[in-house]
């Protein structure tokens, strides 16, 4: 089971602020001890947004389960899967690589 105290996602400032977050993408590439691997996008950003480090925050879990409940069903799911939100929930979807990278 994740600590969602400890465990850390990688938002995009544009998600994070506008409390859009359409995308959520579990990667296996881990930046760091306590990366959960989850990658939150609002959904308009370029294939760049991961790239620019002053574009990206950390949050930590039990955080983003605030900001979007909906988050919480997913959170424990396999790496290197996507899902978007549709209908207020997030359903798997596939999305670029670029994501993943």
């Amino acid at each position: 089971m994740i600590n969602i105290s400890e465990q850390m996602a990688v938002i995009t400032k544009r998600a994070l602020f506008t409390q859009k977050m359409e995308i959520a993408s579990r990667t296996n590439n881990i930046v760091a001890d306590h990366d959960s691997g989850w990658r939150i996008q609002a959904g308009d950003e370029d294939e760049k947004c991961f790239d620019r480090l002053e574009s990206l925050e950390l949050i930590s879990l039990a955080e983003l389960c605030k900001l979007e409940p909906a988050f919480s069903h997913i959170m424990e799911q396999p790496e290197e899967q996507t899902y978007c939100m549709v209908n207020g929930r997030f359903e798997p979807d596939t999305l670029p690589t670029y994501v993943f990278e």
